[in-house]
């Protein structure tokens, strides 16, 4: 293997690495280096070695409509005079995504990436975030005054609610959350060995049980069935009953030792301040769709927001806080409102290609399918899915379609 080609790929996989094992918006500068690393190795692998590349053609297709589909609202932005710091924000992000799947895809096509690497890598690297999550939770639970500078260091775009379980145990729930459901069906095909994949699964159960979010529960479920069906298990064996019946046992006999308070956090998670959230997100969804009536074929342009329902959420670029408009808990509305019918068709058509060319039939492409959807679904309740680690995971179940399907 070439230097150039070895070092594209140690530049991949540090990023890989840490996108995933470390809170998406922090130490932004070595993940843009490596990224920079990434896109000019890549560039030199591209005029080295352009008689031996033969990119899949439904990835070209891909990244073909999701890129004509940011060009058409960025000009329709410009159309609506809506152009402004959020526009090249989110813009950012989509160039993110396109150049992670190109690089990723190109690395693949020339043997120097492996799909099995990647999926171990996605499984140990969620699960390294997993444990610094809790270890920051247990430290900023005995040293409160010290953990809300911490946050904004290791943490700077996670949300932190109330107290869970004990009073000064915060719920934290950030970007790299919204993909520990696909972690766990990720350890069944990344081929671990039994007690790795078993204790990759206890600390990613953990973490998502609390996150104390209603759409990662439902997820995970669904997730967990998902992965039963496709590995043929009965889902309602003697074993799987006894399992869950002996894992509540243990969770609630740990939690009435520690003194925790169950009963009363599900209470005010799901009903007083789930409550709460639940009108905000119907509010948040009467002004998107009320914005998307006005422009229903092109939207209204890459940035916009609801000007009746204006909504902000800091983000530190490394040099200033800028607060981004568009940061609706129900993301997928903005899709919407922003590129309107025929840019969102454009883009499900561009994340989706590379699934449609292949036979649905094939289980491995089925389950490709699930677990990208499971995560886009995350949309209707969070921010998460234009984020700079998506064009990874991306990347990463378009190889597993090209390796199974």
């Amino acid at each position: 293997m070439k230097n150039y080609i070895k070092f594209a790929r140690f530049s991949f996989i540090a990023l890989f690495t840490l996108m995933f094992a470390l809170p998406s918006a922090s130490f932004t500068y070595v993940k843009y280096v490596l990224f920079g690393c990434l896109a000019v190795s890549c560039l030199l692998i591209l005029i080295k070695e352009h008689r031996e590349i033969h990119l899949p053609r439904d990835v070209l297709w891909s990244v073909s409509l999701i890129s004509l589909a940011v060009l058409i609202s960025l000009i329709t932005a410009a159309w609506h005079h809506t152009l402004s710091a959020d526009t090249l924000f989110e813009l950012r992000s989509f160039v993110l995504i396109v150049c992670e799947i190109l690089a990723g895809i190109l690395l693949f096509s020339i043997g120097a990436l492996r799909w099995q690497d990647l999926a171990k890598l996605f499984v140990v690297s969620l699960s390294i975030y997993g444990l610094i999550k809790l270890l920051f939770l247990v430290f900023v639970y005995f040293n409160p005054a010290q953990g809300t500078e911490l946050k904004r260091f290791v943490f700077p775009d996670a949300f932190m609610g109330g107290y869970v379980l004990l009073n000064g145990f915060y719920r934290l729930v950030a970007v790299n959350d919204y993909y520990l459901p696909i972690a766990y069906v990720v350890c069944d095909l990344a081929n671990f060995k039994r007690s790795g994949k078993i204790v990759a699964r206890i600390c990613i159960l953990t973490v998502i049980f609390l996150s104390f979010s209603r759409f990662l529960w439902l997820e995970t479920v669904v997730l967990i069935l998902v992965d039963m069906l496709f590995h043929q298990e009965k889902v309602l064996s003697w074993k799987n009953v006894a399992f869950v019946a002996l894992g509540f046992v243990v969770l609630l006999t740990a939690a009435q030792l520690l003194g925790a308070d169950i009963i009363g956090t599900l209470r005010s998670r799901f009903f007083v301040e789930g409550g709460v959230s639940l009108n905000y997100k119907f509010s948040q969804i009467a002004a998107l769709l009320g914005e998307f009536v006005k422009h229903p074929v092109l939207g209204k342009g890459l940035g916009s927001s609801a000007q009746n329902f204006p909504k902000g959420w800091a983000i530190n670029t490394g040099v200033e806080t800028h607060i981004i408009g568009y940061s609706y808990e129900v993301f997928l509305l903005v899709i919407l409102m922003q590129f309107g019918l025929v840019g969102s068709a454009l883009l499900f058509s561009g994340v989706y290609m590379p699934f449609f060319s292949a036979r649905i039939t094939n289980r491995f492409v089925l389950l490709s399918i699930i677990c990208v959807t499971a995560f886009f679904a995350s949309g209707f309740t969070n921010p998460v899915i234009i984020n700079a680690p998506t064009g990874l995971f991306l990347s990463m179940w378009y190889m597993f379609r090209y390796e199974k399907g």
